[in-house]
């Protein structure tokens, strides 16, 4: 009896963990950003945050900030995605935005652009 219940242990021990134990260790691995690129002015509102996928990540935490991250005003946003891109809309204004990957066991560095919307350009008749 204590023999069938130490292989009853052992195998939902194994079989609960095996995620962790076959995942990859991300912490190495780099975020490409597609775009915006750092630097980025533009008088779009709607922005198309687009990065390349991390071998091993199952999903992005994508994080916006009005101003810096080591001088943040306002936080904008703070989501996860499973995708490779995450379409928002930003107000005129300076921002910063990072993104990493992740999956159970660990994830990516931040990787961070800084991003400019102009007030749109209106036309006079």
């Amino acid at each position: 009896m204590i023999k069938k219940s130490l292989r009853i242990l052992t195998f939902v021990l194994f079989s609960s963990g095996c995620s962790i134990i076959f995942e990859e260790d991300l912490s190495e691995e780099i975020v490409y950003v597609n775009m915006p690129i750092d630097g980025t002015v533009s008088q779009d509102q709607s922005q198309l945050f687009w990065w390349e996928m991390v071998d091993g990540a199952i999903g992005y935490n994508l994080q916006i900030v009005e101003g810096t991250f080591s001088d943040p005003l306002f936080l904008v946003m703070d989501t996860n995605a499973t995708g490779d891109k995450f379409l928002f809309d930003l107000l005129p204004g300076e921002y910063e935005w990072r993104i990493n990957g992740w999956n159970n066991y660990s994830e990516t560095g931040y990787f961070y652009n800084l991003l400019t919307i102009t007030d749109t350009v209106t036309y006079e008749e």
